[in-house]
């Protein structure tokens, strides 16, 4: 190595930089990519293609033909005040494509809400939600097709952590479809549907993931995590009260048949009878331990019949034009 690359490495690893993980299987079908691309050696970040350098599929295949899984993107450090990915999403579509910014989007979500989840310094992390949910509305702003590339990236697993960003993007999608233009109310709602099943870091590993039918003790158990979740984050600063709403009600129904309080519909705040709404179509859409995902046609139809009297229509219709939308081929 010469001296002038010596140093540029020093600094690299000297810098306070946050960097974010681009998988390489996962954005190979969207090459060429042009921005600063970093390999990590022993903790440190090595500058490996420059922005003046597109970084093509072959580039791609090159290095995991070598047993290289990923490269990094740099972004500001500073956490609490400005999230990682920034840099990346900042830059023009023409240099990196809209679904390599949905797929770094998406894995900045992953770890924001399993840190949220783990309720391990909860008051820390919550400036970072809301960091995320800045970049999530400006990625939909900015992008072009951007909700669609969400929707390509995103997992089905079920788990607390997919369930939570998936419910998180659908809900400003359909936020902004019902005419929130306001961008303070959406990330009002934004950090509200992300947060939506904090309190389920109460419930046992064993309740949340097993295959079959819970027992009466088991179903009382969950169905506590909505309360467990607004009294876990009314302790942190500057917590909005529509959030504790969300938190609180995203599994109370219009005809009071929902939980924790049983509380109907004129009770309810308008955000988390729209969380309830993609909250119930992620999960029908999604793996579980005890069925196949369902497609999307079939959840929402299926949802038609069984939540009439329960889920808000207007909502629910928002949501159905949401996606009708993305399936259909634009036109000039």
């Amino acid at each position: 190595m010469d001296g002038l690359s010596l140093i540029k490495e020093r600094e690299e690893a000297m810098t306070d930089y946050s960097y974010v993980p681009l998988e390489l299987e996962g954005i190979r079908a969207v090459l060429p990519l042009m921005c600063d691309l970093y390999i990590e050696e022993g903790g440190r970040y090595i500058l490996y293609r420059s922005t003046s350098l597109p970084f093509t599929a072959l580039d791609c295949e090159r290095l995991m033909a070598a047993g290289v899984t990923c490269l990094w993107i740099r972004g500001a450090g500073g956490m609490s005040t400005q999230h990682p990915a920034t840099a990346l999403l900042s830059l023009p579509d023409e240099q990196v494509p809209p679904m390599v910014k949905a797929k770094v989007l998406y894995d900045s979500a992953m770890e924001t809400v399993r840190q949220a989840a783990s309720n391990t310094a909860l008051q820390a992390v919550i400036p970072r939600v809301a960091d995320l949910v800045g970049l999530t509305l400006r990625y939909l702003t900015h992008s072009s097709n951007a909700f669609g590339a969400l929707l390509t990236v995103m997992r089905h697993d079920y788990s607390v952590y997919t369930h939570a960003v998936n419910v998180g993007f659908y809900a400003v999608g359909v936020g902004k479809a019902i005419g929130i233009t306001d961008n303070r109310e959406l990330a009002v709602l934004g950090m509200g549907a992300f947060l939506h099943d904090v309190g389920k870091s109460n419930v046992p590993n064993n309740v949340l993931s097993k295959p079959g039918a819970l027992s009466v003790d088991e179903w009382a158990t969950i169905r506590k995590h909505p309360s467990w979740g607004r009294a876990t984050l009314s302790g942190a600063v500057d917590i909005s009260p529509v959030v504790l709403d969300i938190v609180s009600q995203h599994h109370e129904r219009l005809d009071g048949s929902g939980y924790p309080a049983g509380i109907k519909g004129d009770s309810m705040h308008l955000y988390a009878k729209l969380v309830a709404v993609v909250d119930s179509f992620d999960a029908m859409t999604s793996e579980r331990p005890y069925r196949p995902a369902h497609s999307p046609y079939n959840a929402l139809k299926i949802l038609k019949g069984e939540s009439t009297g329960k889920l808000d229509p207007k909502l629910f219709a928002a949501l159905v034009r949401l996606l009708r939308n993305l399936s259909e081929p634009a036109t000039s």
